[in-house]
């Protein structure tokens, strides 16, 4: 008798013995398997639920650095539009002659106060990307 059926068993009794001791090695490993299974769906429920804590952790974690980030990125926009206007104004060759020298002293004032900014504000983008994405790598 094995699984609920009744069967005659073709073998002598030592044969009998072997099949016998390899059944109770069998149903022991299928018990064992079916608690792994079940610790492994528990785990993974508690898992899942630590996951979860962890993203928004990081979620908002990230949400500063998201925001710094825009902020670099709109001012090396408003940066790069400066400099493509004075950049139009100084090709003008008005700009060169010399009743116009303080204005391209000024023009050439304001381009280096762009070029600058807009360094920074590519150095801060860079540095904030960075750790956005180490910071995302780890979750």
């Amino acid at each position: 008798m094995a699984n609920g059926k009744v069967e005659e068993f073709k073998g002598d009794l030592h044969d009998y013995e072997v099949w016998l001791q390899d059944f109770h090695k069998e149903s022991s490993k299928t018990e064992t398997v079916e608690t792994d299974s079940a610790d492994k769906q528990n785990e993974s429920a508690e898992d899942k639920k630590e996951r979860k804590r962890i993203a928004a952790e990081l979620r908002q974690k990230l949400s500063p650095l998201k925001k710094k980030l825009k902020t670099a990125e709109k001012a090396m926009e408003k940066h790069q539009e400066a400099l493509a206007e004075l950049e139009e104004k100084l090709a003008a060759p008005e700009i060169y002659q010399a009743e116009n020298k303080a204005k391209l002293k000024e023009l050439m004032d304001e381009q280096a106060t762009h070029k600058v900014g807009l360094e920074e504000s590519e150095m801060e983008w860079f540095e904030l990307s960075e750790e956005i994405e180490t910071a995302e790598s780890q979750m």
